[in-house]
């Protein structure tokens, strides 16, 4: 009788459409960041996400500890070398994103306002210094953060 919220990826191929569901929006966003990778697909994303934690997978790709990645069963010293170095940039974001417990209204606002040119950096910082956002309807939000970022 419970109502269950699930961020989700379909997966679609030429023989089959797979739903994957999580229940963080950064792990969702983890999965999808580790399926760009050539040659890590849905699965081995799902296989590198239950060998650690997410706090853990993330840390271990922005630290470029390729040895953590490897001693996941099913993930190979090349594959590990490669997510490590497309994604060790990319993935800090992810985790300065959950650090400032960007939920999925912030996350949309973030990407707003990155269309709008803003830092991914600055604007987690300037949500996490003003905390009186949090009281704020989304369009106020935005408005708040670009006069805040356009300073």
């Amino acid at each position: 009788g419970q109502s269950l919220r699930l961020h989700t990826h379909l997966a679609v191929r030429e023989n089959a459409l797979d739903l994957y569901g999580f229940d963080a929006l950064v792990d969702l966003e983890l999965f999808e960041l580790l399926t760009t990778v050539s040659g890590v697909g849905p699965k081995a994303a799902l296989t590198l996400m239950d060998g650690t934690t997410s706090n853990t997978l993330r840390s271990a790709i922005a630290e470029k500890n390729v040895g953590l990645l490897q001693n996941i069963p099913g993930i190979g010293k090349k594959t590990a070398e490669k997510i490590v170095l497309e994604l060790s940039d990319k993935v800090a974001l992810l985790g300065e994103r959950s650090e400032t417990g960007s939920g999925s209204a912030d996350a949309e606002i973030v990407t707003a306002l990155e269309g709008l040119g803003f830092r991914p950096r600055d604007i987690h910082q300037a949500i996490s210094d003003n905390p009186e956002l949090r009281e704020l309807d989304m369009n106020e939000k935005i408005k708040r953060l670009i006069s805040l970022l356009g300073r």
